[in-house]
């Protein structure tokens, strides 16, 4: 299952938003609502939860990357 970067709305217009942290790994597992990574724009913060319990199997980004509604940011089998 692909994890997107979710719609940002009204923030994408002050801005490009940004990986602040990643906080799994290729291989790590992860259970259904843990915390993948944090993006950030304009001052506001933007949890990316797992939707579902599994193994990340791939990582697209890395902090500091810029992302828009609807990047791969993760894999999860």
């Amino acid at each position: 299952m692909k994890v997107l970067a979710p719609d940002l709305g009204e923030y994408s217009a002050y801005g490009s938003p940004i990986i602040a942290e990643v906080y799994v790994s290729e291989g790590n597992n992860v259970t259904e609502g843990s915390l993948l990574c944090l993006i950030m724009i304009a001052k506001v913060s933007v949890e990316v939860k797992a939707p579902s319990t599994g193994k990340v199997t791939k990582v697209y980004i890395k902090k500091g990357d810029t992302v828009k509604s609807g990047d791969p940011l993760f894999e999860i089998e």
